[in-house]
């Protein structure tokens, strides 16, 4: 299966750092294949292994770095 890649609004990414903080988040969970913060759209993408990750476990990343979903996401990114 191929990956996937889904993108969540953030609560509390204000800074450059922030978006670091939230993509070494997101990467620390397996199944993670790639992250990347966008900070003036308060957005992290994210690349998954769809068979492999667990939002409950990328959720509990973000809460525990000091971040809150805002939205689940609506639909998988399309580039």
């Amino acid at each position: 299966m191929a990956p996937e890649a889904i993108a969540f609004r953030l609560e509390g990414l204000d800074d450059e750092d922030c978006c670091r903080r939230a993509e070494a988040a997101a990467r620390s969970i397996p199944g993670v294949l790639a992250a990347q913060a966008d900070l003036m759209a308060k957005q992290l993408e994210v690349e998954v292994d769809a068979p492999q990750w667990e939002r409950q476990r990328l959720t509990k990343a973000l809460e525990t770095a000091g971040f809150r979903i805002q939205q689940a996401p609506a639909e998988p990114v399309t580039r």
